[in-house]
């Protein structure tokens, strides 16, 4: 479970930077930035939690959320911000997709995003990869000369 205490503020790069420690797994680090350290800021400010206290907590504040009622979190602050139809696995491929673009491997990304297997990590970006392909090659496309094997020229 994230808790408060679980979080550290860098300033200087506006982050929030979270270290959680997994039952009988390696410890995970992972940073918030952007918008999201924002929105991070103005919670802990308004929660006046202590540290010890979680993040995500179920509506009975000494519980952890499950991974439903997360998911549940995600979807109504989607829809309170206007994006009703948007949805948690959207938000997970986006930023997989975003993470791969920024030049994380496949692997760093199954880290970041606590997965246990890099073939999820796959199933998440496989819309976005078989998009960029399309654009590759009609980008190629676009420059080969008229008859020169295109589909449909004898």
């Amino acid at each position: 479970m994230l808790r408060w205490g679980d979080l550290i503020w860098n300033g200087a790069a506006e982050s929030w930077e979270a270290s959680v420690q997994r039952t009988g797994r390696r410890g995970l680090r992972f940073l918030i930035v952007g918008p999201g350290a924002q929105t991070m800021t103005n919670w802990r400010l308004e929660s006046r939690a202590d540290d010890d206290q979680a993040v995500f907590g179920a509506r009975d504040s000494g519980k952890p959320l499950s991974a439903r009622g997360f998911r549940r979190r995600v979807d109504f602050a989607l829809t309170q911000a206007g994006h009703p139809s948007t949805r948690h696995s959207q938000i997970q491929s986006a930023f997989a997709g975003w993470l791969s673009a920024s030049g994380f491997t496949d692997h760093e990304i199954k880290v970041v995003m606590g997965r246990r297997e890099v073939r999820s990590v796959d199933r998440l970006l496989f819309a976005h990869r078989a998009l960029a392909a399309q654009r590759q090659l009609a980008e190629q496309m676009e420059g080969a000369p008229l008859g020169s094997g295109s589909i449909g020229s004898h």
